[in-house]
């Protein structure tokens, strides 16, 4: 999962995707744990995935992320 709000609100490491840090050696790491999975737990691990970002609409993204860009002075 890329980090961005919202993926960082569904992914979870290990139970609805894989979340390594942002280096190629990380990212490959991932891809190889991913594909060493057994084909049972690799489906439930997509299914669990698709159930997660099913939980959320564009509608309720749009909306969380115009809230922190309002919100910016305050974080930075």
């Amino acid at each position: 999962c890329p980090d961005c709000h919202g993926n960082r609100g569904w992914c979870s490491d290990g139970e609805t995707g894989f979340r390594p840090a942002p280096t190629p050696a990380a990212i490959a790491a991932a891809v190889v744990a991913a594909r060493a999975l057994p084909p049972a737990e690799r489906a439930a691990l997509a299914a669990r995935g698709r159930a997660a970002a099913r939980s959320r609409s564009l509608a309720d993204e749009r909306r969380e992320f115009l809230a922190i860009l309002e919100r910016l002075d305050e974080l930075v």
